[in-house]
């Protein structure tokens, strides 16, 4: 018996003996031997790297008043890894119509208890930020700020001013043409954390200084873009139209002052967001010009000398065939000045004078005064127009074309 005990002795101690063994191995191996992979599971661990965007500069009208800006919201972030199972269904249910999200989002969320840093929801109001934060063990909720797009004038000019995504950069309009300088820079830095996942501060040799993005001054002016709106939603309490648009332009210097769409909507309400309702009609849908033609018509004859400034027209008492087809004035008379012709908006005048031009003259005109090409204003999705052309177009819809219609 002894002698079993002996051997038993002594078989422990050689197993005890080889398990030290081991184990000085495995710390060897691990403190002198480079590990890239277990170097970069603690990298992982312990830094963060983090990208955040400089603040977006701001969109102004002409006057320096402020169509668009930039605002710090909460982002409500969860450590799950804190919550018993026990507590994650009732905390769900105190948060979710507190933060406006789904109560089993809130549970699956909250139940990943493997992830330190959940987020739960962004934009949220800071005073509702604080009080879910009440709702929770100490550590187990927090916020982080984040930059949201605002809008003053909510559904104001919101087609033209365009919309912003959540990765910062412009998704349409204005904020689209010129994101590239209104974005700015980028500030990097590495957060480092401690063993339970929690930021305790920031490598200062990693960060990057990041500039804002730039202002920019508009030739919108926000009282006549009011106004602009005003007069749309009259016509539309009026004629219900599907679409309407309206463009309000400086004569003397070509400034944009006011361009105003409906239907429209307001882009603040990020969860109702419509792109379809911040469809800028004025730049995107190809029209029939109408009567502004007339003017352009009238000039080309007068530079040809095809007539003169005093020279009279016959506008045939208010009804002129062409073809087969009849033309008509909405305000009938027989024979009137040149510039009678504008001021009634004769339809019969214009056509004859077109006609006397011909296709070739009468096309290339209206293309050096830029028809048919785009303006260039540097708006999404702006259209270019469209011109018969001078070899294949018919007497009657030269005569059309010359007062704006199909």
């Amino acid at each position: 018996m002894r002698f079993k005990a002996v051997r038993r002795a002594r078989n422990v101690a050689i197993g005890v003996a080889f398990g030290y063994v081991g184990l000085a191995m495995v710390g060897a191996n691990l403190m002198l031997v480079d590990n890239e992979r277990l170097q970069a599971r603690a990298k992982r661990q312990f830094q963060q790297p983090v990208v955040l965007e400089a603040k977006r500069g701001d969109l102004l009208d002409r006057q320096g008043e402020v169509l668009a800006t930039s605002v710090d919201m909460p982002e409500l972030h969860a450590d799950p890894s804190l919550l018993t199972p026990e507590a994650i269904a009732p905390l769900a249910a105190k948060l979710s119509p507190l933060i406006n999200v789904d109560e089993d989002v809130l549970v699956r969320k909250l139940s990943r208890n493997t992830r330190r840093d959940v987020l739960l929801t962004r934009e949220l109001h800071p005073g509702v930020a604080e009080k879910a934060r009440r709702f929770a063990p100490s550590n187990t909720l927090w916020t982080t700020a984040t930059s949201r797009r605002y809008y003053p004038g909510k559904h104001l000019a919101s087609a033209l001013i365009g919309t912003v995504g959540r990765n910062a950069r412009g998704t349409s309009g204005l904020e689209r043409s010129f994101d590239r300088q209104l974005r700015g820079d980028t500030f990097r830095f590495v957060q480092l954390r401690d063993r339970k996942g929690r930021n305790i501060g920031q490598t200062a040799a990693t960060m990057t200084s990041a500039h804002e993005g730039d202002q920019i001054r508009t030739t919108i002016d926000r009282r006549i873009q009011v106004a602009a709106e005003e007069a749309l939603d009259a016509v539309l309490e009026r004629s219900a139209p599907e679409s309407a648009n309206l463009v309000v332009m400086e004569v003397a210097t070509g400034a944009i002052l006011a361009v105003a769409n409906r239907p429209s909507m307001n882009p603040n309400d990020r969860r109702a967001l419509d792109m379809k309702l911040l469809k800028n009609h004025a730049s995107v849908d190809a029209v029939e010009p109408g009567s502004v033609f007339k003017p352009l018509v009238v000039a080309l004859a007068l530079d040809e000398g095809i007539v003169t400034a005093n020279q009279n027209m016959d506008c045939e008492g208010g009804r002129w065939r062409v073809g087969r087809k009849t033309i008509r004035d909405d305000h009938p008379h027989d024979v009137i000045s040149l510039g009678e012709v504008i001021k009634y908006s004769s339809n019969i005048g214009t056509a004859k004078l077109a006609l006397q031009l011909g296709a070739a003259k009468l096309i290339a005109g209206f293309e050096d005064f830029g028809i048919g090409r785009s303006i260039g204003l540097g708006i999404p999705g702006e259209v270019a127009g469209l011109l018969r052309s001078a070899d294949t177009i018919r007497p009657i819809e030269l005569a059309t074309t010359s007062y704006g219609q199909g």
